[in-house]
């Protein structure tokens, strides 16, 4: 006899809590590391170890915000409200992503220039700490895709430069060379799960161009 197991996907909201939970052990142990490291700073003079320890802060301070992005994940609701602004959502995310890339961009030597005309035209309601986490996982693979790139063609690439257009329910994301890194963040499946959360598609048109679009819930 066969003994078939049926297992259910875990819905946004456990998922919510799960990363919640998680977040929330991590968070405690950080804030003693960081209050640690602040009172050393206080206390040693020695100017090689003084500056290790603020590498050290700094290393801790991108964890917590990595932290407070997962903390976010169970604040499922999309933000509502005449006060909340899109160019909050769009933007803050995009920083807040950038934010989390600093430390990989410092570790392959990168600078990321991003464009991002202060337009005010999306009108998607997202969850900004997930928007947040899905720009920066494509960042993250722009960044590995253009590493790959220059080093087979044995080239030195300091600087990536890349446009993020919006509209009412769109945003587009263009890099200025084409290194095919569309088609590696269309088989992320942690990215298209997070932007299924948000009922969002992607969609690509060339290997140097995403486009991520929105639908309402309430749309037929």
């Amino acid at each position: 006899d066969e003994l078939l197991v049926t297992s259910s996907r875990p819905s946004n909201e456990e998922l919510g809590i799960i990363s919640s939970s998680i977040a929330h052990e991590l968070n405690n142990p950080l804030g003693g590391v960081m209050a640690a490291v602040d009172y050393l700073l206080l206390e040693i003079e020695d100017s090689t170890i003084v500056e290790q320890l603020k590498d050290m802060k700094e290393g801790v301070s991108r964890c917590k915000k990595l932290v407070e992005t997962f903390l976010g994940f169970s604040r499922y609701q999309p933000l509502r409200g005449d006060n909340v602004g899109n160019v909050f959502i769009l933007e803050s995310s995009v920083k807040q992503a950038m934010e989390l890339m600093r430390f990989r961009l410092i570790e392959n030597n990168f600078s990321m220039n991003i464009n991002l005309p202060h337009t005010n035209e999306f009108a998607g309601k997202l969850n900004p700490y997930i928007a947040s986490m899905i720009f920066y996982l494509v960042f993250g693979e722009i960044v590995t895709a253009s590493s790959h790139y220059h080093l087979i063609k044995n080239q030195k690439l300091n600087t990536i430069d890349l446009k993020i257009s919006e509209s009412a329910f769109r945003i587009d994301i263009e890099l200025n060379e084409d290194l095919n890194f569309s088609q590696k963040i269309l088989s992320s499946k942690l990215i298209k799960h997070l932007c299924e959360m948000e009922n969002i598609r992607l969609y690509t048109q060339k290997g140097n161009a995403l486009s991520l679009i929105y639908t309402p819930k309430d749309a037929s």
